[in-house]
């Protein structure tokens, strides 16, 4: 009995004890419970606060994207718009300039340079519709006065050896002066009107020139003025009498500019497979301000002038599909250059410097 006592001691000794271990092993995992959950909540406060700093973020970044897009490609694009719709409407002067990086910036550069060449072409255009109008006029003009003026000068030349009166001969003979003066500016005016009519042939330049350059020493110069010429053998598909007419003009024009005897320099050279004719004076130069005007019809600044010799020249020039220009001198003087498209080149070697009145090697 004693022992049954022992053993049921031990026994309630043992639930005590596993008792015991029950409630410490229920408030430790109370306790990590309690732990977990508070780990829990701050895991989702962070991940709020989280989810809250990436929305924020976000949106600034998103601001900051379309404020750059804006000013990187909208305004851009805004800009070009709003030129291309102010060059329609008919201001040709609408330039956008630089705008944007990378490809706007080529787009912006393509509208200027394609803005700048309509405006060329549109002034062209507007000059060769105003130069048309002259030479129509102008060949109606010189027809009108050719005929009275040869009426007059007849009548003139038959009144002078009959006077008496040596003071009524010299008006007579101003007189006749006067209406030869009217006449060349009538042939200047039909040599206006007819520019466009060219016979073409084959122009050995190098002679060409040269004989040119004799012809004009001959008679044509009024200030004394030394042709020296040097001229590159070529042959380039031309209208020579024409042709001849714009290289005198230009040694006339050369001439009068110079100082009496100075040397008129007259050269013809190869240049990038186009012919170029210079005719270089010593004179004071053209004014910059007189440069864009001095091919204009009726432009002269020469007392007696007509102002249609480089008009003409001009003309001339361009019906050869060719350019005039003037150039930088590098002394006191004038250069003007004119360019010629070359074929059938025979010779590529400049020929020495002769003077005018020497024959043609």
């Amino acid at each position: 009995m004693e022992e049954v006592r022992k053993v049921h001691r031990d026994i309630e000794a043992l639930g005590e004890e596993a008792a015991r271990h029950a409630d410490a092993l229920a408030h430790v995992t109370t306790s990590q419970m309690a732990h977990a959950h508070v780990l829990a909540t701050n895991s989702t406060r962070l991940g709020l606060l989280g989810g809250g700093l990436c929305a924020a973020l976000i949106v600034i970044l998103s601001i900051g994207f379309t404020l750059r897009l804006r000013a990187a490609v909208l305004k851009p694009l805004l800009t070009l718009t709003q030129a291309a719709r102010r060059f329609g409407s008919g201001n040709f002067e609408e330039r956008v300039g630089r705008v944007g990086k990378g490809e706007l910036a080529a787009l912006g550069d393509a509208f200027d340079h394609m803005a700048d060449e309509l405006a060329r072409r549109e002034a062209r255009l507007v000059q060769n519709e105003r130069m048309a109008a002259i030479g129509q006029l102008a060949a109606g003009v010189a027809h009108e006065l050719n005929n009275p003026i040869g009426i007059i000068r007849g009548y003139l030349k038959t009144m002078s050896p009959e006077e008496d009166s040596e003071t009524l001969r010299d008006e007579l003979a101003i007189l006749d002066e006067e209406a030869g003066h009217c006449q060349r500016i009538a042939d200047d005016l039909l040599s206006y009107a007819r520019t466009g009519e060219l016979s073409i042939d084959r122009v050995h330049m190098g002679g060409f020139l040269q004989e040119t350059a004799k012809r004009f020493q001959s008679g044509n110069g009024s200030n004394g003025s030394r042709v020296e010429v040097s001229a590159q053998d070529v042959i380039v598909e031309a209208d020579g009498a024409r042709l001849r007419q714009v290289v005198l003009n230009l040694l006339a024009n050369a001439d009068q500019a110079s100082p009496p005897n100075a040397a008129v320099l007259l050269r013809g050279s190869l240049v990038g497979g186009q012919y170029q004719i210079e005719v270089e004076d010593a004179g004071p130069g053209v004014a910059p301000e007189d440069r864009a005007h001095v091919f204009e019809p009726f432009f002269s600044k020469r007392r007696g002038g007509s102002g249609l010799g480089l008009a003409v020249c001009q003309g001339i020039v361009r019906a050869h599909a060719g350019t005039i220009e003037i150039v930088e001198a590098r002394a006191p003087g004038t250069i003007f250059r004119v360019t010629l498209p070359e074929k059938h080149t025979r010779s590529s070697r400049p020929s020495d410097p002769v003077m005018a009145s020497e024959e043609p090697r």
